[in-house]
């Protein structure tokens, strides 16, 4: 049977399905790449904005908006004319508990324009009556503020709800099986009206003066508090897309066969049969409304003269109006993929200016909301119920009700290529499916078997087979062709992917109603066909365990299993004489029943005597349903757009969609291909679209007296609203209209039905598994005589193939799971693992703060050695390549006598180990990693939060306290800015990358190069970095400098019992989603050495400079910069003596008190340009003097800062590189400090718009090395 699985449909660009007049064998070579569209601008260039958008649109106040969903959440984004329409995320609507890859959902701003009313679920509750009809969430969101106020109650996906009206009152809609239930809702205050429940299926439901109009069977009716229904006007069939204005009218569409009418009725009293406006071809014909004016849109032709709040809209069909613009088409462009778990896929925006006509094209990078615009968490009943019980320090599941688990490193799912499962399909409709997987088949334990072996295929009832690309395109419509998560990359392993694995408890909050959803209700639907047959642990008809293993951990054997299930549903239709066209088995129209029993079930007539007569393929995906919109399109055949909402076709039309038009899915980091071949149908280049087309059945085709369905006829009165009229034996509506009628839509279908294309042939060879991602299997990147603690004990053995285990355990890992205080572990369900990293196996969270949930989201990771030390050692924590991702890693360090901590970024995108450092032991050393953190998902805070990973620990004995413990802090010119070869390869990786995200992003630039890892102690004569990174037992180093750091950026917040402020007023802050420098606990009493500089950002020398570059300003001291009173000649000098000296003397204060035994070097700043800046474009001698002179000024202060602390007994000294650099600065030989760096050289760090690169006027490599020659003359005074 069917089932429910929360992932994503990675379709984005047109796919054309082959139009040939013969099959023919294809080679097996991979599918290409898909075409993409030409790039489009983020806004309407300045120089085309009079033209395009026309004049007055500086002065413009208007916003337009749109949604887009993927695995992050559905974005609501806007853009303003005055901008250009540059999009932005105003907010992202998601909740917690759903593993989702596409959010989708449907919207509509109120008559005030200034909120925006959502529905909005996980793409997996299309496929599922129950959710679909009434599990989606609801929302407001203020425009303006982008302040999200999230309801307490629930709705269906249907495209109609929320209705919006002229004023602020909003109508969602909830579908039940024997009646409808509409909410209202004030917009204004969020306050939620009394529901009013109709009997039978009232749709398109709008609010208006008169109250909420709504479709009804063959008729327009308003409906009155208590359910009552009037008629307004009478239609065809059922009304659709109803639409309120601002003169107090409803415009709507009615059709009858393929042709669409628009029509006007006054909501106050029965009109009979409203005129005709407009008509036009049904899926051609369109409605949207903004500002209580509705636009015609399609290809409709004006039939009479239409009111002044209707207008006919030169645009497509599905083309929305939101302000002054046009969207005539939002769609998801390729996934980023930089990462397997960045979910946000990029969106691009087409539209057509109202007031021109002109047509643009945007860019829009999702990025996730600011935190004043970001969207709270349901806290109340209608969200997941995300709880389990059992053990705190199980990760797997005992209790669960689905077969085969989570979390459990023995049951680990390699993720196939997409190549793989075509293979399979392929073999198993031939009956191939024979490939041998031998006994322990990739350590997994289980027994030698075949996947038909196993799973036998059925033969069809008349013959024939099924078509390959039928059978893809369902694998595509359930699970995007994935055996395990989308965050589980091609080759790699993680958990399988299961259908609603902990239940749902979507409730309402009227007990003994029938709208609850309950815990019981798990799927337990696995991998790539989502089958649920015998899936379970304990209910009647389980398989035995090791089948469902197998159709659990081996995507074969998973096709073969699904297959049957598609076969029967073929069978058992076909049995009762349900057949499509000719009921050839080989064209893909004709297995239109049997995927649509596959989804919702079948009902076989034999159980016709229990259900009134009522026996057949149920209501849910019957095209005619009205829950689908009339006008739809085939689905995908058009636009890739179409699978942005695929709420509004029935399942077996998006299966036979994605037949023709392959989803385009993941093969390897950065590489998405087609998913499989397409369909083909005869007709040549112009026939043949037109063929494929029709795969689509007319909507009406499976409605008609043999199953009491009426869709457009006139009903008695008395009657439940909707067109299903099905009564029980007791004369009382069940709406049971299950169709059981032979039907036919293309009597050529010998011709024009679709032909699928097998692309492997029986028995060709199997297809090799993914390389993504491998694991570090070795003990390289160790010191010798490490001791390791992996997160998997030796017993379990590695999945992922040729990662042998290479060392052995010396000591344990355990995990402790947040509780809610009622004995459930609701941290258990974001909770996550993967073959890669260290030894093949690390588990990942997501952080979170603590008082999310009252802390039960938290996940803590103790890894625990097996021995006392009574020494002092250090210890190194493992990074995996790819999965962890938080940049506050808060690590606590068990000495025995008490606890260090030590914040680190996670983001290292190799797999690598990090030194916290090295500690003085007195007892068992245990490391403590908890998800909690200071930027973690507070439910109220920002939307995305972090992956953190726990892999594995290794501590390294040490003779004794290392001779010289070496912390580096401070801005850009000692994190090593500038000191990189092109595209930022000096850089550590972790602190460049993700540059357009504000809230990921990190540019701190800490280079490999930066003079404090160049620089020499006394008592060796390698560089502090070479040691480091040798792990040399007399010495510890950390770069925690950052570039663009103010002192502030510095000070300590979280670690300081006063929090200190510089004279600026400013408290400590970090940058980039890090701590503060001193927050993150690297300083203590063992610090021998601090080496910082720091100041230079504080004078603003950054902003100075960019200020003299200015073309049209000449001799730029004389002029005054924003937020100066005075000109800079008089500026600048007070700021750097009368702010930035006492700012500098509150670092270096606060530095003493974390390290009072180190020594602090306090480095100080060069001259920027020599001869006189010639080499600088924009720069005059004058202004390069004078800037030079503020180097100069600034060094001086600084030298004062660390005279005057050093006279209160710190161990200070001030360090000046302008000797180093006399010569050698910016148009210098050699040039040491960089000139211009321009914007197409920056790096992956830097923000996408960033001109000049920030790498500009820093020192480069050479220039490290001048700086760690004045750093060493430093240090000899020192005496070290």
């Amino acid at each position: 049977m069917r089932k429910l699985v929360i992932t994503c449909l990675l379709a984005t660009l047109p796919v054309s399905a082959m139009s040939v007049s013969a099959e023919a064998a294809p080679p097996p070579e991979e599918p290409g790449p898909v075409s993409t569209s030409p790039p489009a601008p983020a806004a309407v260039p300045e120089k085309d904005r009079d033209r395009v958008l026309g004049g007055g649109w500086r002065a413009s106040r208007d916003r337009a908006w749109t949604t887009s969903g993927d695995g992050a959440g559905l974005h609501v984004l806007v853009a303003d004319a005055a901008s250009g329409y540059a999009w932005r995320t105003l907010t992202t609507l998601t909740e917690q508990g759903f593993e989702s890859d596409q959010w989708v959902g449907n919207a509509c701003r109120t008559g005030s324009k200034r909120v925006l009313a959502v529905t909005y679920a996980p793409r997996a509750f299309t496929n599922r009556e129950n959710l679909f009809e009434r599990g989606a969430f609801t929302a407001l969101v203020n425009l303006d503020t982008g302040v999200v106020t999230k309801l307490d109650v629930l709705s269906t996906l249907a495209y109609y709800s929320p209705g919006c009206g002229a004023a602020d009152t909003v109508v969602f809609t909830q579908v039940g099986e024997t009646r409808t239930r509409l909410l209202p809702v004030d917009a204004a205050t969020a306050a939620v009206k009394p529901a009013v429940i109709v009997d039978g299926q009232l749709t398109s439901a709008v609010p208006t003066a008169s109250g909420i109009v709504a479709a009804d069977a063959g008729r327009v009716v308003r409906v009155t508090s208590d359910g009552g229904r009037s008629t307004l006007a009478t239609t065809s069939s059922v009304p659709f897309a109803l639409k309120a204005d601002a003169a107090g009218g409803v415009v709507f569409l009615d059709h009858k066969d393929a042709k669409a009418t628009v029509h006007r009725v006054n909501t106050v009293r029965d009109q009979g049969n409203v005129p005709v406006l407009a008509e036009g071809p049904l899926d051609r014909t369109g409605l949207t409304s903004e500002d209580g004016v509705v636009h015609i849109t399609g290809d409709a032709q004006v039939k009479r003269g239409l009111p002044s709040s209707i207008r006919k809209l030169d645009a497509p069909k599905d083309s929305r109006v939101t302000g002054d613009l046009v969207l005539t088409s939002v769609t998801a462009t390729r996934s980023r993929q930089a990462e397997p778990t960045d979910v946000r896929r990029d969106v691009r925006v087409e539209a057509m200016s109202l007031r021109t006509k002109q047509k643009v094209a945007f860019s829009v990078v999702p990025t996730r909301a600011p935190l004043q615009a970001s969207a709270p968490t349901l806290t109340s009943g209608t969200g997941a119920r995300i709880a389990t019980a059992g053990s705190p320090n199980d990760p797997v599941e005992a209790e669960r009700t689905c077969s085969v688990p989570r979390n459990d490193p023995r049951n680990q799912v390699m993720q196939p290529k997409p190549r793989q499962v075509e293979w399979a399909v392929d073999q198993a409709i031939t009956d191939s499916l024979t490939v041998a997987r031998p006994a322990n088949w990739k350590n997994l334990g289980m027994p030698a078997y075949t996947p038909q072996g196993y799973f036998p295929p059925l033969l069809l009832n008349g013959g024939g087979r099924v078509p390959a690309q039928v059978f893809l395109g369902m694998l595509a419509q359930e699970s995007n062709l994935w055996q395990a998560p989308g965050s589980v990359v091609p080759g790699v392993t993680g958990n399988p992917l299961i259908g609603n694995y902990y239940g749902l408890d979507l409730y309402d909050g009227e007990p003994g109603n029938d709208w609850t959803i309950r815990w019981e209700d798990a799927d337990c639907g696995y991998g790539v066909a989502q089958v649920t047959d015998g899936m379970r642990r304990t209910a009647p008809g389980a398989g035995p365990t090791s089948q469902q293993r197998a159709i659990t951990l081996d995507f074969a054997s998973n096709v073969a299993a699904g297959l049957r299930i598609l076969q029967d549903k073929w069978n058992q239709t076909r049995a009762d004489g349900l057949m499509i066209n000719n009921g050839d088995p080989s064209k893909v129209e004709n297995w239109f029943y049997a995927v649509w029993a596959y989804n919702s079930g079948y009902y076989p007539r034999s159980t016709a005597g229990s259900n009134s007569g009522a026996w057949g393929v149920g209501w849910f995906n019957n095209p005619v349903n009205p829950n689908y919109p009339a006008n739809r399109a085939p689905f995908l055949e058009y636009t890739y757009a179409d699978a942005a909402h695929p709420q509004d076709w029935p399942y077996p039309e998006k299966v036979m969609g994605w037949a023709g038009h392959p989803v385009e899915v993941l093969e390897s980091p950065g590489k998405l291909v087609q998913g499989y071949r397409a369909a083909w149908w005869n007709g040549g280049d112009e026939q043949g679209p037109i063929n494929r087309a029709r795969v689509k059945p007319p909507v009406a085709q499976f409605c008609d007296a043999s199953n009491s369905c009426v869709p457009g006829q006139a009903v008695t009165p008395g009657s439940p609203a909707g067109p299903c009229m099905h009564r029980d034996s007791a004369g009382q509506y069940d709406f049971r209209c299950w169709y059981h009628q032979p039907s036919t839509w293309k009597s050529d279908c010998s011709y024009s039905c679709g032909n699928e294309l097998l692309r492997f042939y029986p028995g060709y060879a199997y297809q090799d598994d993914g390389t993504a991602y491998p694991p570090a299997c070795g003990l390289a990147g160790l010191p010798a005589g490490a001791l390791i603690i992996d997160d998997q004990p030796d017993s379990v053995p590695v999945v992922r193939p040729g990662c042998s285990r290479v060392f052995q355990n010396q000591g344990a890992f355990s995990l402790d799971f947040g509780t809610d205080g009622s004995g459930n572990f609701p941290s258990k369900v974001d909770f996550h693992q993967l073959g890669a990293g260290f030894g093949g196996h690390f588990y990942y969270a997501h952080t979170r703060t603590a008082d999310l949930r009252g802390n039960s989201m938290r996940v803590t990771g103790t890894w625990t050695l097996n021995r006392t030390l009574n020494g002092w050692a250090r210890v190194m924590v493992h990074m995996p390549d790819h999965g962890a991702h938080t940049q506050q890693a808060t690590y606590e360090v068990d000495l025995g006598t008490g606890v260090r901590t030590r914040v680190v970024l996670q983001r290292t995108m190799a797999n690598k180990w990090v030194s916290l450092g090295s500690f003085p032991f007195a007892g068992t050393p245990k490391v403590r990693l908890s998800s909690v953190t200071h930027d973690g998902d507070d439910g109220n805070g920002l939307v995305e939060s972090e992956d953190i990973a726990y892999d594995a620990v290794a501590f390294q004995p040490l003779p004794g306290k290392p001779a010289d413990i070496v912390v580096s802090l401070g801005d850009s010119y000692s994190s090593g800015e500038g000191a990189s070869v092109a595209g930022g390869g000096d850089y550590y990786p972790e602190t460049d990358n993700s540059g357009g995200d504000d809230l990921a992003q990190n540019a701190c630039h800490r280079s490999k190069l930066a003079w404090s890892r160049k620089g020499r102690l006394a008592d060796s004569g390698t560089s502090i970095g070479q040691r480091a990174d040798s792990w040399d037992v007399a010495l510890d180093h950390h770069l925690i400098a950052c570039s663009g750091a103010e002192t502030e950026n510095l000070l300590p917040v979280h670690t300081a019992s006063d929090v200190p402020r510089n004279a600026f007023g400013d408290a400590g802050r970090g940058q980039y989603g890090e701590l503060s420098q001193l927050d993150k606990g690297f300083l203590d009493e063992h610090t021998t050495l601090v080496t910082l500089s720091i100041g230079g950002n504080d004078a603003k020398f950054g902003d100075v400079l960019k200020f003299c570059l200015t073309p049209l300003i000449d001799n730029c001291a004389e002029f005054r910069m924003d937020g100066d009173t005075e000109p800079l000649r008089q500026a600048e000098p007070k700021r750097i003596t009368g702010q930035v000296k006492p700012s500098v003397r509150t670092v270096i204060e606060q530095v003493k008190r974390k390290a009072p035994n180190a020594r602090i070097v306090l480095m100080g700043y060069p001259k920027l340009f020599e001869r006189f800046g010639a080499c600088v474009l924009s720069l005059d001698a004058e202004e390069a003097l004078w800037m030079n002179s503020m180097a100069g000024q600034l060094n001086m202060v600084l030298s004062e800062a660390a005279n005057e602390a050093r006279a209160q007994g710190t161990q200070v000294r001030f360090s000046d590189p302008t000797e180093e650099f006399s010569g050698k600065a910016v148009c210098g030989s050699p040039e040491s400090v960089r000139n211009y760096v321009a914007g197409w050289n920056r790096t992956p760090g830097e923000e996408p718009s960033a001109f000049p690169s920030q790498q500009s006027f820093h020192p480069n490599a050479d220039g490290q090395t001048l700086y760690a020659d004045s750093l060493n003359s430093t240090l000899r005074e020192f005496g070290i």
